[in-house]
């Protein structure tokens, strides 16, 4: 074999070994973009979990719904996806956070209800201190 030859020959085997390690490069690509793909799915699965907690909570202090944005909940089901992957939740089969989130739910009419009629008594009593009656007009 020639100088020539073999320099050709080496020339060739480096761009094998190129070509080999673009579609390495691409194949883990492929993969990582997989990963990030189950990962979005799963938190699209779970997206229900923080959307509906954004709910109850805008419901019932109804100042705090600006903070609640979808980005948000997305970032918590993303979170909360990487914690049901490692404990091995599903959404099908993990009932104690159903059951966490109706308990809330079911509770939430309660808790407004008492934040209605707390609010009613501050007002009677701050009208008591004034010496005005309930409803009557301010006079000014």
């Amino acid at each position: 074999m020639t100088p020539e030859e073999a320099q050709a020959l080496l020339g060739g085997a480096s761009q094998i070994d190129a070509a080999a390690g673009q579609e390495q490069a691409a194949a883990g690509g492929m993969a990582s973009g997989m990963v990030l793909v189950e990962r979005q799915n799963a938190a699209l699965e779970w997206l229900f979990v923080p959307e509906l907690l954004a709910m109850l909570i805008t419901t019932a202090l109804p100042e705090t719904e600006p903070m609640y944005t979808a980005e948000k909940n997305l970032a918590v089901a993303e979170k909360l996806a990487i914690v049901a992957e490692k404990r091995g939740w599903n959404v099908g089969s993990t009932p104690e956070i159903a059951l966490g989130i109706a308990a809330v739910g079911f509770m939430a009419p309660a808790y407004m209800a008492y934040q209605h009629r707390k609010a009613l008594a501050e007002l009677r009593q701050k009208e008591k201190d004034a010496g005005r009656p309930l409803g009557a007009a301010d006079g000014s």
